[in-house]
């Protein structure tokens, strides 16, 4: 069973999330409309991401210092509004406004999603419900993607967009009344008390659990250091490059069971298949975390990514280049929820907003570094074979690290 709170809140980052994506796969063909020029496209993408370099740390304070979930509402509305304002008002100069307010957003609703987990679970549990939050909350980035194409056709972009804003309200609506319910019920448990406070032990969590030996954390510098690299590596480099990939290796069409398709549509299924396979196992890698440790799911990822690297660098078929990808990307979601589940360890004795606030941050800077290095790489004429070797080296060499760190066997 998924607690209720962690499923109402994954519910609610999940309908926050659909305005962001229908952005991703809208905004790239219809900027003309919108009154934004395409070189500029690049810039909003992005903006959401360079903010929250800055806000994450920000979020974590607030979160630490007031030890209140009604900021993540709060968010919650703000982020509804932002995606009113991308179907309302158009232009280049009110989109980044909106795309810098719905990253600070993010921000908080990411906190509140690890906060969630960090109360409700237990070391014992904490893999799988962070693996079920992920699975929830982050499906609203791929239904938003895929419907916001399909309803934008449809009934309109300015109609799709409100519709949007609309389920993001009612997010926010549902969070409330559960965070109104779960304070009456604190209420009537502690009346009489000296200090209530409105969720369940919000200023000391898991003070009656310590994280077993098995899920011996390494320093948090660490957990910091494999969180950036592998979103820049089995994120940010695989996902943006995938489709360069193929073109250098195949050309603009691909024959494919005696017919020629066109290399966009090859990528494009690749990519939903690569983010599909990610998001749904995540619940079992996070299981998989919680029963054999941290560490063995950490190494076993960052080998998998290591020899899809190799193969991506190497190989010339489609299907030996296509499981890599899909197998790359995958592992990199087994690395993380080992991550998440480490720093959410970390956290039952520490400060939770800070920690995570930081961990998150070296995340989005991995993730805004990715597609930027990659491509002036190739810009400078580096072969991209040289760029998966590359990233293939940069995982050894933190994979040695952390061994040597945690004297794993």
């Amino acid at each position: 069973m998924i607690p209720r709170r962690i499923t109402v809140v994954s519910l609610a980052v999940a309908t926050s999330l659909l305005g962001d994506a229908t952005l991703y796969t809208v905004l790239p063909t219809h900027a003309e409309q919108l009154g934004i020029r395409l070189a500029l496209v690049g810039i909003l993408l992005s903006a959401n991401r360079f903010v929250r370099l800055f806000s994450n740390s920000w979020a974590g304070h607030i979160h630490d210092r007031f030890h209140s979930p009604w900021p993540f509402v709060m968010a919650l509305l703000l982020g509804a509004c932002t995606t009113a304002i991308y179907g309302l008002l158009w232009g280049f100069w009110t989109f980044l406004i909106a795309r810098l307010l719905w990253g600070v957003c993010w921000s908080f609703l990411r906190s509140e999603g690890y906060t969630a987990v960090i109360i409700e679970a237990s070391p014992d549990n904490r893999g799988r419900l962070m693996g079920m939050y992920k699975l929830i909350a982050h499906s609203g980035m791929m239904v938003g993607g895929f419907l916001g194409g399909v309803l934008t056709e449809t009934i309109g972009y300015r109609n799709c967009l409100l519709l949007f804003a609309s389920l993001s309200l009612l997010g926010a609506f549902a969070m409330f009344l559960e965070q109104s319910r779960s304070e009456r019920n604190q209420s009537d448990k502690t009346a009489g008390a000296e200090h209530n406070t409105p969720i369940k032990a919000y200023e000391d969590i898991d003070t009656h659990t310590r994280p077993d030996k098995r899920t011996q954390i390494p320093e948090l510098w660490m957990i910091y250091l494999l969180g950036f690299t592998n979103i820049l590596v089995t994120g940010s480099v695989i996902g943006s490059t995938a489709g360069r990939l193929l073109k250098v290796r195949f050309g603009m069409t691909i024959p494919i069971l005696r017919a020629s398709v066109g290399v966009a549509s090859v990528t494009g299924v690749l990519m939903l298949v690569r983010r599909a396979m990610s998001l749904l196992l995540t619940p079992v890698f996070g299981h998989l975390a919680d029963r054999v440790g941290r560490r063995f799911v950490l190494v076993l990822g960052l080998t998998v990514s290591m020899i899809s690297l190799l193969c991506l660098a190497t190989q010339h078929n489609l299907i030996m280049i296509s499981l890599a990808v899909v197998a790359g990307s995958t592992s990199g979601a087994a690395i993380f929820i080992a991550l998440d589940a480490s720093i959410a360890d970390a956290s039952s004795e520490h400060r939770h907003g800070q920690l995570v606030g930081r961990y998150v941050t070296f995340t989005d800077l991995g993730s805004a570094c990715g597609p930027l290095i990659s491509y002036l790489l190739l810009g400078a004429k580096v072969g991209i074979e040289w760029l998966y070797i590359g990233g293939f080296v940069l995982l050894t060499g933190v994979c040695a690290l952390y061994g040597l760190r945690t004297r794993f066997a």
